[in-house]
């Protein structure tokens, strides 16, 4: 019981894409976990490098229309969303493009 409570005060981030090869690692728990998607892309960034706010942010310091985050499965796209105890975040490249005149 102390052991889920412990569990529910951090945060799992599964992540993919060129992402996954920046952090060198698929998974990663974060605890205390950070209030917000911006506080949470900050501490990748001081753990792993600023190559990783280069990655997810475009000039303007906005996400990256490449990127995906999913917050408890819910796509977020404002980077002061709240991030809740004990939740599941996703940060994935989104692919899109190609050839669709077939």
């Amino acid at each position: 019981m102390f052991h889920e409570a412990l569990k529910e005060m951090a945060i799992t981030i599964k992540v993919f894409g060129m992402l996954r090869s920046i952090l060198g690692e698929a998974s990663l728990v974060l605890d205390p976990p950070p209030a917000t998607v911006h506080q949470l892309l900050n501490e990748l960034s001081v753990r792993y490098g600023e190559r990783v706010r280069e990655e997810l942010l475009d000039e303007g310091g906005n996400l990256d229309y490449a990127y995906g985050i999913f917050v408890a499965g819910e796509k977020l796209n404002n980077l002061s969303a709240k991030i809740e105890d004990g939740v599941e975040v996703v940060i994935a490249s989104i692919i899109a493009g190609g050839d669709h005149s077939y």
